[in-house]
């Protein structure tokens, strides 16, 4: 599956679900009025050049890529956050076996887990629901958007240890920051769908803001009697469909220039056309 012209076919990736103690986790971490919308666990690759000897004994550059990382991606109606979880020891269910075996012979809780484990065995780690690390990316600087789902590399085969027959890819920028972030899910598509959706309110809800303290501006001019009710109007009909702006420096102009004509600094004419400068290049 490739989004972005985006081909749709039956995901085979690997069914997605995570305890409710986990949602819970990050919800509760959220300031006020940010919605948890997507969550789904991911990881990171990465890879370098290095030189090796070929079969008749020539330097030859090579590349090596390895799975560097996991991470659980959160999406929410205003940031992009990676999520790092606390971890815990906890014995394997063969160990529990053992341990309990332990237990029945007479030995203590702590002396059956360290039997159960055994010299060289070592006990399994696991997330618990708590926070440990938090990455956020807002949403308003986030760009370049892309998502496709694709074999996975053998490397990514390798590490995981399972048959794995598609992987989603995810990839934005931020600011200067550009990221990649796979996942083995099939809700992961889901984040991308809902960064798309919140990529586009934030862009509304910036419009709406820039507009709205353009017109505020354009409306104290008209109401002190800087500029006329038909400058007014046309100033107002550029900011339909866009994010013009009234710069505040514009508007401290024209009122400098209303005080110069009032003064009798500047004529009629002069102040026309000195008003009619600075409104053009206002983009109005």
């Amino acid at each position: 599956m490739q989004v972005a012209g985006y081909h749709c076919a039956m995901s085979q990736m690997i069914p997605y679900s995570i305890e409710p103690t986990f949602t819970k986790a990050i919800a509760d971490s959220l300031p006020a009025g940010e919605i948890l919308g997507a969550v789904s666990d991911a990881f990171f690759c990465s890879w370098e050049n290095y030189w090796a000897k070929d079969l008749f004994g020539n330097d030859v550059q090579r590349r090596r890529d390895w799975v560097s990382g996991t991470t659980t991606v959160a999406i929410t109606n205003v940031a992009v956050r990676l999520i790092g979880f606390k971890t815990a020891q906890v014995l394997s269910p063969e160990q529990e076996i053992k341990k309990k075996a332990f237990l029945e012979k007479g030995h203590s809780e702590e002396k059956a887990a360290r039997k159960a484990i055994g010299l060289f065995g070592k006990p399994m780690t696991v997330p618990i629901p708590e926070l440990a690390s938090q990455t956020s990316y807002q949403i308003s600087d986030v760009s370049a958007i892309n998502y496709q789902e694709t074999v996975p590399a053998t490397f990514v085969v390798q590490h995981f240890g399972q048959h794995i027959a598609e992987i989603g890819i995810l990839t934005f920028s931020c600011r200067s920051e550009s990221l990649t972030i796979n996942s083995l899910y099939n809700n992961f598509i889901d984040i991308y769908r809902n960064l798309e959706a919140a990529k586009s309110g934030a862009a509304i809800a910036s419009t709406i803001t820039t507009v709205e303290a353009s017109l505020s501006r354009l409306k104290g001019l008209f109401d002190e009697g800087v500029i006329t009710g038909e400058e007014f109007d046309r100033a107002k009909s550029a900011f339909v469909g866009k994010a013009a702006d009234v710069p505040e420096s514009a508007a401290s102009s024209l009122r400098a220039l209303n005080g110069l004509f009032l003064s009798g600094v500047l004529t009629e004419a002069e102040y026309k056309a000195k008003k009619f400068d600075v409104l053009a290049k206002s983009h109005l």
